[in-house]
């Protein structure tokens, strides 16, 4: 997971990516020649869901092969657009039905792509006067609760922007960011990341722990 504020370079950092194919839903058009899917409008997660695999079927005949990376662009604009959608049509309690339909897209990405692809969601994050830290931006009612979409994940990091000055943050709790790597330290400059190489150390992870699962 990738968290930052607006304009601190989350979709510049899809740049890097290989065998990848991305879903872009963030107000604007996916903007570097990679391939892409610029989300329309959808009237519910059902038409999101079959419109993403169309999609992704649709890469894999014009390559011969599935993209090896399926990238979202953003989690967080989506799921308000799911909540904007429900709460135009139902009146009564409608955080019930906005939580089923925001779990069936979660499921998705849990149950389908995950299993068959490596997932990188990006998300926007805001400052919590409150809280003193960061926080991703989450609809409303049982999910927000729950922690969105960051408790969903063991891997996010934190794209910081102070004038012209970007780091990422791997562990850091007040910029929503954690690691089970210990190899990675807690912060390095963004000109000398790339997120390919961070997904490959990813890769090499699940790769030493999956010799030890038992299913």
């Amino acid at each position: 997971m990738v968290l930052a504020a607006s304009n601190a370079g989350k979709t510049t950092l899809l740049k890097t990516l290989k065998d990848v194919f991305i879903i872009s839903r963030d107000g604007k058009k996916y903007p570097f020649p990679q391939p892409h899917y610029n989300v329309p409008d959808f009237k519910d997660v059902d038409e999101l869901i079959d419109g993403i695999v169309e999609k992704i079927n649709m890469y894999e005949e014009k390559f011969g092969e599935l993209p090896k990376i399926i990238a979202i662009d953003t989690i967080s604009k989506i799921l308000l657009d799911i909540e904007a959608g429900i709460l135009e049509k139902v009146a009564d309690f409608p955080y019930g039905k906005i939580g089923a339909e925001v779990s069936k897209f979660v499921h998705f990405i849990e149950r389908d792509l995950v299993e068959n692809f490596d997932v990188i969601v990006l998300s926007h994050a805001m400052y919590d006067e409150k809280l003193k830290r960061y926080v991703a931006v989450n609809p409303g009612g049982s999910y927000k609760n729950r922690g969105g979409f960051l408790s969903e994940v063991n891997e996010a990091i934190f794209i910081e922007a102070l004038g012209e000055k970007r780091t990422v943050y791997f562990r850091n709790v007040k910029r929503c960011s954690r690691t089970l790597c210990d190899d990675f330290p807690e912060k390095m400059l963004l000109e000398d990341f790339t997120l390919q190489s961070h997904i490959e150390k990813l890769r090499e992870l699940n790769t030493d722990t999956e010799e030890w699962e038992f299913n």
